[in-house]
């Protein structure tokens, strides 16, 4: 909102003063251009910020073929009543909530999906996790396991190539903690959450 607001008062700045009273030289002077490439540079932030969240909500929409679905990137400011939370979705919501933190990492997977860190890597599993409760499942360790054998498949939909997709899929299974309030034994190839999805890619080899 600030870039906005900034972004709308170098504007009006800029075109008041090419079209008010001229005391010599050019209406369209150094002073013009300036106020115009800051109202400009000022604008480009919430473009590209929200460019990103339509970005997140097509890939979410195709992985789920759902429609309507929104993600809202958080401030800083906003995300510190969620402290606890790296995403969250409202039952009976199509809107996407995650941490400005979660966002950064989301763009910086994006940016390299082949070298990235285990941050990054859970920054994806994060907005899979978050979809599953727009497909109903609220039960949060459902709705994890359900993110671990799909992550791929949002990779993919992000554009990340199929086989780097699949290994950080592969290896954000085998990099989970027992210590996650989510974990469970039963989310394993075979076990009692395994979905059986033809594409699954958990049970890639070593």
């Amino acid at each position: 909102m600030l870039f906005v607001l900034l972004s709308v008062v170098f504007c009006g700045l800029a075109i008041k003063g090419a079209t008010g009273p001229q005391w010599g030289g050019s209406r369209f002077d150094a002073y013009f251009f300036l106020l115009t490439t800051l109202a400009v540079l000022c604008a480009w932030f919430p473009v590209r910020h929200a460019l990103f969240e339509e970005r997140l909500a097509d890939a979410s929409e195709r992985l789920l073929a759902h429609d309507d679905i929104a993600v809202n990137c958080m401030s800083k400011f906003g995300g510190i009543f969620y402290l606890n939370y790296a995403g969250y979705v409202y039952q009976g919501s199509d809107v996407i909530n995650l941490k400005a933190n979660i966002c950064k990492l989301l763009q910086q997977y994006l940016d390299s999906p082949a070298g990235a860190d285990h941050a990054m890597l859970y920054s994806l599993h994060v907005l899979t996790h978050e979809a599953m409760h727009v497909a109903d499942e609220f039960d949060e360790r459902r709705a994890d396991c359900r993110a671990f054998q799909r992550n791929h498949k949002m990779a993919e939909q992000l554009g990340v190539p199929p086989l780097i997709a699949a290994i950080n899929s592969r290896d954000l299974h085998r990099t989970r903690s027992a210590r996650h309030p989510y974990y469970s034994a039963e989310c394993e190839p075979g076990r009692g959450m395994d979905e059986d999805l033809p594409d699954a890619v958990w049970v890639l080899s070593n």
